[in-house]
């Protein structure tokens, strides 16, 4: 039987499944939002957690390798997904 194990980013939890395809489960949910300001300068990248999480979230990681578990309904969040997606595309 595989297991599943809790994963602490920073302060905030993470749950990584076994394997997502084979646990019927998400990779990666956000249970705590980090709730403070990121400087957007610093942020290289983010991804959302899945869709079939509790909550929706959006995990950023710094340029340093830090993860977050952000509020994606936050403006500043907004804005740095948008300033990131600019980055991507243009």
């Amino acid at each position: 039987m595989k297991q599943s194990h809790s994963v602490n980013v920073y302060g905030q939890t993470l749950i990584p499944c076994c394997a997502a395809s084979t646990c019927g489960l998400p990779n990666e949910c956000c249970f705590h939002f980090y709730v403070n300001p990121l400087p957007k300068n610093k942020v290289d990248d983010y991804r959302l957690t899945s869709p079939y999480c509790a909550k929706k979230g959006i995990i950023v990681t710094m340029q340093n390798g830090k993860e977050f578990c952000v509020n994606p309904d936050q403006q500043w969040v907004k804005d740095i997904t948008n300033d990131i997606d600019q980055k991507k595309s243009g």
